[in-house]
C-alpha cells in the first residue's frame, strides 16, 4: 500500500509581488525572488508588462495585473491575483504619487490611505517568514505634519524606520 501524499504549503510556488513596476521596484524585486514567481502590479498595465519582459529576459517567471492603488477593491483583486499564483513569500510596494503627479487628495488617497489597506490584506496572506519592503515618500508628509506642531523634539517612527524633529 502507498501512503498518501499530502502536500503541503512548503509545495506550492513561491511568489514574490512588486507593487509599482518602476525601476527602483525592480531592482528589489531582482533580489529577493530567485527562483520564485513575481507579480507586477501597476496603474498601467503597460508598464507592467514592460517590467515583466525585462524580468522574463533575465530568467525571472512573471505575470502582471493593473492595480490602482488607492481602490482597496484593487487590492483585494491583487490579493487574490498573488495567493492564486502560490505562496507569498515577498511583497515590495514601490507605488505611489508625488505632488508634481497628483494633487494632495490623489496623494493621500494612494500612498497613505492604499499602502495602509496593502499592508492590512497582504499581512493576513503572507508567508510564515515572509518579508516586505516599503519604498514611501510617506516620511515627507509625516514631516509637514510635525512641523505644524507646538513641540520641539526628535521622535523615532518604528514603523517608517526614521528619525523626525518636531518644530
Amino acid at each position: 500500500m502507498f501512503d498518501e501524499v499530502k502536500f503541503t504549503d512548503k509545495t506550492m510556488k513561491q511568489v514574490s509581488v512588486l507593487v509599482g513596476a518602476g525601476s527602483i521596484g525592480q531592482a528589489i524585486i531582482r533580489r529577493v525572488s530567485a527562483g520564485k514567481h513575481i507579480v507586477l502590479a501597476d496603474y498601467s498595465e503597460e508598464n507592467a508588462q514592460r517590467a515583466a519582459r525585462t524580468l522574463e529576459d533575465a530568467g525571472f517567471e512573471c505575470s502582471t495585473i493593473q492595480c490602482d492603488f488607492g481602490s482597496k477593491e484593487d487590492i483585494l483583486k491583487l490579493v487574490e491575483f498573488a495567493t492564486n499564483k502560490g505562496e507569498v513569500t515577498n511583497l515590495v510596494n514601490a507605488a505611489g504619487v508625488s505632488p508634481s503627479q497628483a494633487p494632495v487628495g490623489e496623494i493621500l488617497r494612494v500612498d497613505l490611505y492604499g499602502t495602509s489597506v496593502l499592508l492590512e490584506e497582504f499581512g493576513k496572506v503572507i508567508a510564515e517568514g515572509g518579508s516586505g519592503v516599503i519604498i514611501s515618500s510617506q516620511a515627507v508628509i509625516v514631516c509637514l505634519l510635525c512641523h505644524r506642531s507646538k513641540t520641539k523634539h526628535w521622535q523615532q517612527l518604528p514603523w517608517m524606520n526614521c528619525w523626525i524633529y518636531h518644530s
